[in-house]
């Protein structure tokens, strides 16, 4: 019997592997993630752009902020997309 669910995994899997603008992106959310927790990071598409989900305006400001205060050494990054999270619901 062939092996065919493992190779199908095996080459599925190889494409799973962040791009160097996602490492970066997550890099920043974690320096710039609220200890609040009124924000979340949603994902992070191959180009870097950070998706993520408020409570308070006040946190998006303050992500959105040190996001774009980022190191002018590393690559510059697409804005962020920011989604205000609703009351109730799961």
């Amino acid at each position: 019997m062939w092996p065919w669910p493992w190779l199908v995994c095996a080459a599925g899997c190889a494409g799973l592997k962040n791009t160097p603008e996602q490492d970066l992106a997550y890099a920043r959310w974690a320096a710039c993630e609220p200890r609040s927790g009124l924000a979340d990071i949603d994902r992070v598409e191959p180009s870097g752009r950070i998706w993520f989900t408020y409570y308070m305006e006040s946190e998006r400001l303050k992500v959105v902020e040190c996001l774009e205060k980022a190191p002018s050494s590393g690559a510059s990054l697409p804005s962020p997309v920011a989604v205000l999270r609703g009351k109730g619901g799961a």
